[in-house]
């Protein structure tokens, strides 16, 4: 299940990267309870627009906060929702 994969990647320290929106739920998903998670909301979701929005995260979101944060990548912004 969702929660499961969460819960490993927490266990294992992995960083989530998804396209699955559902992982944009701060409800479902506390920032405290995983490792950090990104969501890739895309209209196109080939390979190269894949590739330019990584590389707008790795250009734009320092890695410290990334843990324990919940990152919605979308096409014209990056929100990102983390512990203050």
């Amino acid at each position: 299940t969702d929660k499961n994969l969460v819960r490993l990647c927490a266990k294992e320290k992995y960083v989530l990267v998804t396209l699955d929106t559902d992982f944009g739920n701060v409800q479902m998903y506390p920032l405290l309870e995983h490792e950090g998670i990104i969501v890739f909301n895309l209209k196109n979701q080939g390979s190269a627009s894949l590739l330019a929005a990584f590389e707008q995260v790795a250009n734009t979101v320092n890695l410290s906060q990334i843990r324990n944060a919940t990152i919605i990548v979308e096409r014209e912004y990056i929100r990102l929702r983390r512990v203050s």
